[in-house]
Order: structure tokens, then sequence, then C-alpha cells
């Protein structure tokens, strides 16, 4: 269990929080396949809320 918390832990806030690819990831995390890595990288609300915020700044700019 703690094993899992650890791996969603690092692909979520450690590692697409930091902006890797989930390609990189996926050999990072020694996946064979992508399918196997999206189950573990989820990227979290901030992430995504602090990126469609620069992207439209730079819009309006």
């Amino acid at each position: 269990m703690i094993s899992h918390i650890a791996r969603h832990t690092f692909a979520c806030t450690i590692a697409l929080g930091q902006g890797i690819p989930k390609e990189v990831l996926q050999i990072m995390m020694g996946h064979s396949s992508i399918k196997t890595t999206e189950i573990y990288a989820k990227l979290p609300i901030q992430v995504v809320a602090k990126n469609i915020g620069e992207k439209m700044f730079m819009v309006w700019k």
C-alpha cells in the first residue's frame, strides 16, 4: 500500500508537476506500457489551473 502511495505522489506531484512528459515518466517508473503509467500519472488540479492561467494570460497580452 505504501509503495503505491509513494508512486502516485512521485508521478503526480513531483514528476508531472515539474513538467516531465508521461513518456519519460514511463521509463523512470519502469513501465512497459504507457497505460500503466497513466494509472499513476494523474495531473493535480493545481497544475492544470496554473497552466491554463498562464496560457490565457499570454493570449490577452
